[in-house]
Order: C-alpha cells, then sequence, then structure tokens
C-alpha cells in the first residue's frame, strides 16, 4: 500500500512539474539566442521524390566560421540522415537521373607537400552505400555542373589559369584597369566548359575565349550540347550584357538562344523547350520567364500575366512551370499552366525562403519560414492543401516570446498602392506609444515580407516597433512598380519611405520623438537622404550606402546599375552630373541635423567603402555627431559569424543609447 501511495505521489509531482513547465513564459529573443539558428540550403529531391539532399549550415563562433553538413531528409516522415558532416563549404547537391548517386562540390583536405590551396572539386556518393568518390581535379576548382542525361557524366565550369600567371608569381603583377571594381587585386580571368566521365576520366575542354560562361550548366536532352550563360568578357560586371547560349560539344560552337539579357536556363521534362530568367524588354528591373524551342525561337514570356518579378522557375508536371516571387509582403510560389494562366500555391502562412525543386510526380521541395519561425525544409505533394514541414532545425529560436508581424498599406501621392511590415513590441499595451524603428531593405529588387526576421524580433523585444517599408523598385508590386524609381532612384522611394512612416504615426502607436531610420545598401542610401531632408529622426544608421551616385558609378563592381537606373554617364554632359549629384545624399550633408552611425566594411566592392568615408567626414564637418564602423572584411556584408553579429549589436545598441 505504502509502495502505491508512493508511487501516486510521484506521479502526482511529475505532473505538476509538466504543468509547471508548460505554463513557464517565454522568453524574449536575444541576440545569444540567434547564434543557434540553422541556414538550410540548396535543397535536390530525388527523381522519384522519396528523399530531398540538403545542405545544413551552423555557425562555430569560436573559429568564425560556417560548418555544412550535407543531409538526406525523408520526404515523407521527415527522417534525416548526415551523408557529409562538417564540412566548410560542402555545396551544390545535384542528384544522378536515376536518382543512384548524390553529387556535391566539395573542398578536398590539402596535400601535406602541397604549395597551393585546394580549390572546390566535384564528388559523387552512391546512395546504396560507399565512400564519396572524386571526380575532378580543376587548378581553379569547380563553379558549377550538371550531369549528363545518362549519368555516365558531367559539364562543369571552371576558371582558366591566368595566361601571364608565370609574371605575377614572379611579383610583376600590375594590370590594366578597364570596368573593374575598385577592390581588384588582378585582371579576371574567364570561365569555360569541361566535360569528364563520371568515373573522373577523359577530362575535356569544349569552350575557349575571352569571354566567359556562367550559371548552371544544363545538357539537351540528346546530351550533344550544354546550355549556359555567357558574358561578352571576363569581367562580370556588366550583368545586363549576359545571355543563354547553347554549346556544341563536338565542336565547340557557341549560339546565341535568348532574347538579351537572361542569367539562368532549364530544359523541359520533354526534352522539346528551355526556360530561362530574362529582364522584361520594357521593365529591365523586372525577370521573368520565357519559354522556347531547344535552338531559341518562338520565345514567348510565360509568366507576363503573373507580372512579379521571378526569382526562379522550374518545369513540373503536365507543361505547367513553377515560379517562386515576391507578391505585396510575402513570397509564393505559383504555377503557370501553359498559357501562362498563374496559380498561387496552398502554402498557408508559409513563405518562400530561397529555391524550390520538383519531383516526377510534381512534389515541390523548398525552403520556408512563417512569421514565427524561421527556416526549414517543406515538401508539397501534388494535390496537397498545405505544405508539410519535414525539419525542426529552427525550433529553438522559435520557442521564444515573438513580437506580432502584419502588413501596413498606404497609398503614395502619384497613385500606387503601397505596403511594409509592422513588428510590434513584445507586450505592448493599447493606449501607449513605443519608439520606432524605420528599417529599409536594400536593394532595390527586394522586398520586406511578413516571414521570420531575428533582427527585427530583437528590436521587438526591446519596446519598439519595426517597420520595415517597400518603396518603389521592390520586387513586389509589378512592372510599373519596379520601374517607378528610374530616374529619381533615391528622392522618389524616399517619399514612399516618408509616406509609410506616416501611415504607421495614424496608427496612434508611435512616440514620434523617438524615431529612428536605419538600413543597409539601398536601405543606406535612402537612410543618408533622408537624414539630409527630414528632421523626424532621433539617429540613424547608415550601412554601406551609396553617398555619391558618381563615385559608386566609377567604382562599383555593378557597371550597369548607375546607367540603367540614372542614365549616361555623369562624366557626358553637365545634365548627367547634375542629376547624379542631386540624387546623391553626399550633396545635401550640411543639412544632416541627426546622430547618425555610419557602418562599412573595408573592402566593398559593390558600394565602394570611400563613400561612406566621404558622408563621414561630410557630416562630421558639420558638428553633427557621427561615428563611423570599419569591419576588417571584404565584401558588401561581413560573411563571418562575429562580424555579422557585431553589425546587429552595434546596429541595435545605437538606438538604444538614443531611445
Amino acid at each position: 500500500m505504502k509502495r502505491f501511495a508512493r508511487a501516486v505521489l510521484s506521479a502526482a509531482l511529475a505532473a505538476l512539474a509538466t504543468q509547471t513547465a508548460v505554463a513557464a513564459p517565454l522568453q524574449p529573443l536575444d541576440e545569444r539566442d540567434l547564434r543557434s539558428q540553422v541556414a538550410l540550403l540548396s535543397p535536390a529531391i530525388a527523381p522519384d521524390g522519396n528523399h530531398v539532399a540538403l545542405v545544413v549550415r551552423r555557425a562555430d563562433f569560436e573559429k568564425n566560421a560556417y560548418r555544412n553538413e550535407l543531409v538526406l531528409v525523408d520526404s515523407r516522415g521527415g527522417a534525416t540522415r548526415t551523408l557529409v558532416r562538417e564540412r566548410a563549404d560542402v555545396a551544390g547537391p545535384v542528384w544522378s537521373p536515376s536518382g543512384d548517386r548524390l553529387a556535391y562540390v566539395a573542398t578536398p583536405a590539402k596535400e601535406p607537400d602541397a604549395k597551393d590551396e585546394p580549390s572546390p572539386q566535384l564528388f559523387v556518393l552512391r546512395m546504396d552505400g560507399g565512400e564519396p568518390v572524386r571526380i575532378t581535379d580543376a587548378k581553379k576548382g569547380v563553379e558549377a555542373y550538371a550531369w549528363r542525361p545518362d549519368g555516365r557524366g558531367f559539364a562543369f565550369l571552371t576558371r582558366d589559369v591566368a595566361a601571364d600567371e608565370r609574371r605575377i608569381k614572379a611579383h610583376d603583377d600590375w594590370f590594366e584597369i578597364t570596368d573593374n571594381a575598385w577592390t581588384s587585386r588582378a585582371a579576371p580571368v574567364p570561365a569555360h566548359l569541361w566535360t569528364i566521365g563520371a568515373d573522373g576520366k577523359h577530362a575535356r575542354r569544349i569552350t575557349h575565349g575571352t569571354w566567359s560562361l556562367g550559371g548552371d550548366p544544363v545538357y539537351a536532352p540528346d546530351g550533344r550540347s550544354v546550355y549556359a550563360v555567357r558574358t561578352p568578357s571576363a569581367s562580370p560586371n556588366h550583368y545586363r550584357l549576359r545571355a543563354v547560349v547553347r554549346v556544341g560539344l563536338a565542336t565547340g560552337r557557341v549560339d546565341a538562344i535568348s532574347l538579351g539579357h537572361a542569367d539562368s536556363v532549364d530544359v523541359a521534362p520533354d526534352g522539346r523547350h528551355v526556360l530561362y530568367r530574362a529582364e522584361h524588354p520594357q521593365a529591365f528591373s523586372q525577370s521573368e520567364l520565357f519559354v522556347s524551342d531547344l535552338d531559341g525561337r518562338d520565345a514567348h514570356d510565360r509568366s507576363a500575366r503573373l507580372d512579379r518579378n521571378v526569382g526562379f522557375g522550374v518545369f513540373a508536371a503536365h507543361d505547367t512551370v513553377v515560379v517562386g516571387a515576391n507578391d505585396r509582403t510575402r513570397s509564393r510560389l505559383f504555377s503557370l499552366a501553359a498559357d501562362g494562366t498563374p496559380r498561387a500555391l496552398p502554402l498557408g502562412d508559409v513563405d518562400l525562403g530561397g529555391g524550390a525543386t520538383v519531383a516526377r510526380d510534381g512534389t515541390l521541395a523548398f525552403i520556408g519560414a512563417t512569421p514565427v519561425h524561421p527556416s526549414e525544409l517543406y515538401v508539397l505533394h501534388p494535390n496537397a492543401s498545405a505544405p508539410q514541414r519535414l525539419t525542426h532545425y529552427n525550433d529553438a529560436v522559435a520557442h521564444h516570446a515573438l513580437g506580432r508581424t502584419r502588413t501596413i498599406v498606404w497609398r503614395s501621392a502619384d497613385g500606387f498602392d503601397a505596403d511594409g511590415v509592422l513588428t510590434e513590441p513584445l507586450n505592448a499595451v493599447r493606449g501607449k506609444t513605443y519608439p520606432l524603428m524605420v528599417m529599409i531593405h536594400g536593394g532595390p529588387t527586394a522586398t520586406s515580407r511578413e516571414s521570420f526576421s531575428g533582427f527585427a524580433q530583437l528590436m521587438a523585444a526591446r519596446g519598439w516597433y519595426v517597420f520595415q517599408p517597400n518603396y518603389r523598385g521592390s520586387d513586389n508590386h509589378g512592372r510599373r512598380w519596379a520601374q517607378a524609381t528610374v530616374p529619381h532612384i533615391t528622392s522618389a522611394p524616399a517619399q514612399d519611405v516618408l509616406d509609410g512612416v506616416d501611415a504607421v504615426r495614424k496608427l496612434g502607436v508611435v512616440d514620434t520623438a523617438r524615431i529612428g531610420v536605419s538600413g543597409w545598401s539601398e536601405g543606406g542610401l535612402l537612410t543618408s537622404w533622408l537624414i539630409g531632408h527630414d528632421h523626424r529622426w532621433r539617429a540613424a544608421m547608415s550601412g554601406a550606402a551609396v553617398n555619391d551616385w558618381t563615385g559608386y558609378a566609377d567604382m562599383t563592381d555593378a557597371k550597369d546599375f548607375s546607367p540603367s537606373f540614372i542614365g549616361r554617364s555623369p562624366w557626358t554632359g553637365s545634365t548627367e552630373r547634375a542629376l547624379y549629384e542631386a540624387e546623391s545624399p553626399l550633396s545635401y550633408a550640411a543639412d544632416v541635423k541627426t546622430p547618425t552611425l555610419i557602418m562599412t566594411d573595408a573592402g566593398d566592392q559593390r558600394v565602394p567603402t570611400p563613400l561612406s568615408y566621404e558622408f563621414f567626414h561630410a557630416v562630421r564637418a558639420t558638428g553633427t555627431p557621427v561615428e563611423m564602423v570599419v569591419f576588417p572584411v571584404n565584401g558588401h556584408f561581413p560573411s563571418d559569424p562575429l562580424h555579422r553579429e557585431e553589425v546587429n549589436h552595434r546596429w541595435i545598441d545605437w538606438f538604444a543609447r538614443h531611445f
């Protein structure tokens, strides 16, 4: 009897403990909590639809690096098996046509007597067991690849060895500047097409020339030619000059396929058509999907009726094409019928977080996120009414108290419908006002969406509203909205941001004495502009901003950007020069009164670092409080975990000090 009583008491205490644990309040999100957030990349569903290969990336803060794993996920129940562990750069899994093997790219270990660092190579792993087999030995590494239709070989792209490599190694390493970015340290070298057997034998170069190939190559159905994206020179900086070409493997002959600029290509399962993404003829800032015959004839815009900037497209069953695109404050999957009729696929509250991959039966696998849960792997089976979540990598991050995110809409002065997303502070009390952080996305070809944003949630945990406006030039409302920023690349979208802030203020929840404005890249540009034209701001953070359009045009790696959005070079005439200056925040630096933090990388090739130095010294000369922080890394935004975390910390801390 006593034993029974003790058992009952133990059960009761266990139940009480469970109830207490369940009832424990969720904690606000902290910067350290985001260290456990996992990035999911490159999903690839097997041809039979039974499994999905996936790259899982985790941050190693002790070594300030990212560690990747290649995993295999069961598409019905979500059971996961690790295929390749803790490789720094395992990437790009692609199934063989029969699904019996999986190829991927990774960097092999350095040999003890090797002089040079190893480059990424192609590996193949059999699904019935065994160790990965290295296929290539490309001196400059494998940049992209494709299986041959019969599974007996590959096509791959690799960079040439510099023609003057011997001179360079002898430290006679000068190079001539043409359209290089200001960060260039050597002349660009082209990439070309090679083929190799699935056993790693018979590597053969196919193309030659000063021009270059890029994108993901794809075989024609008969295996005799390969489609790829060609640039007219070794430099990738003129991105609007890229075009899809077909390369004959026997002769190396190159034939143009696409109509103008294009940057990706795929071949239909029926073997009769190609699909490529290219800019709209009258709206260069919006990409559309074109379908043509294998030789490029009879091309038509399959996505014309959708009227959204297409991120990618894949052929699916029954002559349909599945595309991903931003739509208002969501990122959706659409099915395009043969006549171009679009249909939104049933994703519920899940937003697309990258590309999608399709099996032979039409099953889709994709990375998705909800407003309250970071990225996970999902599948959408044919005729399903909702996607199925397969993974739980980010459950720990999601298990926090989070601010509610919703869409805000307003109408611009010139008649456009505009929108943005507003994240509420935790435990907001009705009738009380709170600080407002305006966080402006980059681009401009991008969109702020309702899906999970750890950065916005960190601010919400501080007790702030966070407003992320979508201004003209964003890619969520179609061609007219995307093009409406031309040629007033700064002033017109800045007014959209102000109109959006006014719409939020009308809600009556904002402490109007504590409004901050911030952004990176295009968001930094608009921040620098706004603080020179409007003085409602308590503080500002301008990150990697285009403060001077003339300097940007001369030094950036994106050489087609300013001529496309603003006009001819400012050095071609006084009218052009005046327009570039009128749209540059540097021209109005003397009017800045807002305490400002400036951040940038030391070697930003996209938005040249000197532009931040110019703005810093101009504002500093006025006596307005300004600080500048430079991270000693290359790139447009830090790529390592510690510096990325430091950007977020300084960004938030600056406003915490001023709010």
